[in-house]
C-alpha cells in the first residue's frame, strides 16, 4: 500500500545573517517552523521557481546592457 504524501516546495531563503540556502518544506508555515527549529531567521522567503525567473530576469537585462 503507497502512501499519498504531499509535495515539498522547494523555497530560497535569505538570512539575517544573509546566507542563501535552498530548503524544502510543505507550506509557508512549515518552512518557518522548521527554520526556527534550526536556529535561523528569514528576511526573505521566495519559491525557487520564482528566484530562477527573477535570476534569468536579471541575466537579460545585463545582456541587452552589454550588447547596446
Amino acid at each position: 500500500m503507497q502512501a499519498n504524501y504531499p509535495q515539498t516546495i522547494e523555497y530560497i531563503v535569505i538570512t539575517s545573517d544573509n546566507r542563501i540556502m535552498q530548503w524544502p518544506a510543505f507550506d509557508d508555515d512549515s518552512l518557518i517552523r522548521s527554520l526556527h527549529f534550526y536556529g535561523h531567521a528569514a528576511k526573505r522567503i521566495m519559491t525557487l521557481e520564482d528566484y530562477e525567473a527573477k535570476q534569468n530576469g536579471v541575466t537579460q537585462e545585463r545582456e541587452l546592457k552589454e550588447s547596446a
